[in-house]
């Protein structure tokens, strides 16, 4: 008889054109989006312009994170078959390599521009207020609009 294996469910957000799924791309929590975006734009590498919001049903078994760009995979990474994962600071990444077993459902894609505003008018200048609070701020904003968009993203 083979085991049951629990599964396990994630809330994942994603920057993107609010189009696509998650096969092949990689998804963190709020504050790991919020690094990302700051990255971006130290380097002026152009964003997407929605925060998609997704729900991922996996086996709860994680893999080494991979850095996967445009749907491909970085040449130095080697692809696993398990959801991957890298923590660092409160900042949560995810990789959703096609080949592993999982399956997300998208909840949303909310423009990132609404996002911003609702910050703004919050007082929450992203110059002067840390990461962290601005991530939580933002998943306050989201559970305004419907409880199922926040939840277990670590």
């Amino acid at each position: 008889m083979m085991p049951v294996v629990q599964q396990k469910k994630l809330i994942v957000y994603r920057v993107d054109d609010g189009k696509r799924g998650l096969a092949n791309t990689n998804a963190g929590n709020i504050l790991g989006v919020l690094n990302h975006l700051e990255f971006c734009e130290d380097r002026m590498i152009a964003a997407g312009e929605y925060l998609s919001i997704f729900e991922v049903e996996f086996d709860g078994c994680f893999g080494n994170y991979v850095s996967l760009v445009r749907g491909r995979l970085k040449v130095e990474d080697n692809l696993e078959q398990k959801v991957g994962i890298s923590e660092k600071e409160g900042s949560i990444w995810y990789s959703f390599p096609e080949q592993a077993r999982w399956n997300s459902r998208k909840l949303s894609s909310i423009p990132l521009s609404t996002i911003f505003d609702y910050l703004k008018q919050k007082g929450a200048d992203p110059a002067v207020v840390p990461g962290n609070t601005q991530a939580r701020m933002i998943e306050e904003y989201l559970f305004s609009i419907s409880s199922s968009f926040t939840g277990n993203s670590s």
